[in-house]
């Protein structure tokens, strides 16, 4: 059911591509608990003309403190049976920056 996991990383984050064949979107879950994802799905493959029922069960753990978990965006590009996981990175704050004083009466 699943063939294939990349990983692309680009300055904004990561995006997490998984190919699973004979899977529909409401058959994919995907949930985060810390830094790490899991992707679970279920679905039917045709083999002759026999049906077997495959299940798909991965967990991605991610470094810690280097990306916004509460942020990620899924994708699933139903014609390729890819799934698309976009995980924004933590962006660093360096240098000076002015603080506004808010007046209270």
């Amino acid at each position: 059911m699943i063939s294939d996991l990349h990983i692309k990383k680009s300055p904004d984050g990561l995006d997490l591509f998984l190919y699973m064949s004979e899977v529909s979107e409401d058959d994919v879950k995907v949930s985060v608990e810390s830094n790490t994802v899991f992707v679970k799905a279920e679905g039917v493959e045709k083999l002759n003309d026999t049906r077997a029922m495959k299940t798909f069960d991965c967990e991605i753990r991610l470094p810690d403190n280097k990306y916004r978990m509460s942020d990620i965006k899924a994708e699933m590009k139903m014609d390729l049976g890819e799934l698309k996981l976009s995980v924004p990175k933590l962006k660093e704050e360096n240098g000076v920056f002015n603080v506004k004083v808010n007046v209270i009466e």
